[in-house]
Protein backbone atom coordinates (compact mmCIF):
# COMPACT_ATOMS: atom_id res chain seq x y z
CA UNK A 1 0.00 0.00 0.00
CA UNK A 2 2.26 3.03 -1.53
CA UNK A 3 -1.07 5.62 -0.98
CA UNK A 4 -3.22 6.51 2.04
CA UNK A 5 -6.16 8.80 2.08
CA UNK A 6 -6.17 11.98 3.85
CA UNK A 7 -7.67 10.37 7.05
CA UNK A 8 -5.27 7.24 6.52
CA UNK A 9 -3.25 6.72 9.16
CA UNK A 10 -1.26 3.03 8.30
CA UNK A 11 1.38 1.26 10.59
CA UNK A 12 2.87 -1.82 9.98
CA UNK A 13 2.90 -3.90 13.07
CA UNK A 14 5.12 -6.64 12.80
CA UNK A 15 3.69 -10.02 14.69
CA UNK A 16 6.69 -12.10 15.44
CA UNK A 17 5.25 -14.34 12.86
CA UNK A 18 7.61 -13.15 9.75
CA UNK A 19 4.47 -14.28 7.87
CA UNK A 20 2.19 -12.11 9.50
CA UNK A 21 0.69 -8.98 8.28
CA UNK A 22 -0.89 -6.91 10.47
CA UNK A 23 -1.87 -3.26 8.83
CA UNK A 24 -4.24 -0.76 10.60
CA UNK A 25 -5.99 2.91 9.51
CA UNK A 26 -8.47 5.15 10.34
CA UNK A 27 -11.36 6.42 7.39
CA UNK A 28 -13.18 8.63 9.30
CA UNK A 29 -15.19 7.16 12.20
CA UNK A 30 -13.94 3.64 10.66
CA UNK A 31 -11.09 1.46 12.04
CA UNK A 32 -10.19 -0.87 9.41
CA UNK A 33 -7.24 -3.93 10.04
CA UNK A 34 -6.23 -6.41 7.22
CA UNK A 35 -4.73 -9.40 9.25
CA UNK A 36 -3.01 -12.23 8.29
CA UNK A 37 -0.76 -14.32 6.47
CA UNK A 38 -0.13 -13.11 2.49
CA UNK A 39 -2.24 -15.87 0.93
CA UNK A 40 -5.31 -15.19 3.36
CA UNK A 41 -5.75 -11.74 4.70
CA UNK A 42 -8.96 -11.12 6.25
CA UNK A 43 -9.68 -7.12 6.05
CA UNK A 44 -12.32 -6.01 9.52
CA UNK A 45 -14.34 -3.26 9.46
CA UNK A 46 -14.43 -1.37 13.06
CA UNK A 47 -16.81 1.68 14.53
CA UNK A 48 -16.73 3.02 18.17
CA UNK A 49 -14.85 -0.79 18.87
CA UNK A 50 -17.51 -2.72 17.16
CA UNK A 51 -17.42 -5.17 14.51
CA UNK A 52 -19.07 -3.85 11.65
CA UNK A 53 -17.89 -6.18 8.60
CA UNK A 54 -15.32 -8.76 7.35
CA UNK A 55 -14.18 -10.28 4.73
CA UNK A 56 -11.23 -11.79 2.95
CA UNK A 57 -9.07 -10.39 0.44
CA UNK A 58 -6.07 -11.01 -1.76
CA UNK A 59 -4.08 -8.40 -1.01
CA UNK A 60 -3.23 -5.12 1.76
CA UNK A 61 -4.23 -2.73 -1.68
CA UNK A 62 -7.49 -4.43 -1.88
CA UNK A 63 -7.94 -4.32 1.64
CA UNK A 64 -7.82 -0.47 1.75
CA UNK A 65 -10.01 -0.36 -1.79
CA UNK A 66 -12.46 -2.34 -0.43
CA UNK A 67 -12.81 -1.06 3.46
CA UNK A 68 -13.28 2.46 1.65
CA UNK A 69 -16.11 0.80 0.19
CA UNK A 70 -17.57 -0.66 2.98
CA UNK A 71 -17.06 2.25 4.80
CA UNK A 72 -18.97 4.24 2.71
CA UNK A 73 -21.58 2.08 2.02
CA UNK A 74 -22.26 1.84 5.98
CA UNK A 75 -22.41 6.04 5.73
CA UNK A 76 -24.74 5.59 2.73
CA UNK A 77 -27.19 2.94 4.51
CA UNK A 78 -27.73 5.48 7.69
CA UNK A 79 -28.23 8.42 5.84
CA UNK A 80 -31.32 6.64 4.11
CA UNK A 81 -32.44 5.30 7.01
CA UNK A 82 -31.98 8.47 8.85
CA UNK A 83 -34.09 10.54 6.07
CA UNK A 84 -36.39 7.60 6.09
CA UNK A 85 -37.15 8.50 10.13
CA UNK A 86 -37.45 12.21 9.93
CA UNK A 87 -40.05 11.88 7.03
Amino acid sequence: MTERGPHSTGKDQPTGDGGQVRLVWQDGPFRLECVGRMDALRLRVFEAGELQAQESVSSAEAAYQRGREICARIIRNREREYGRDSA
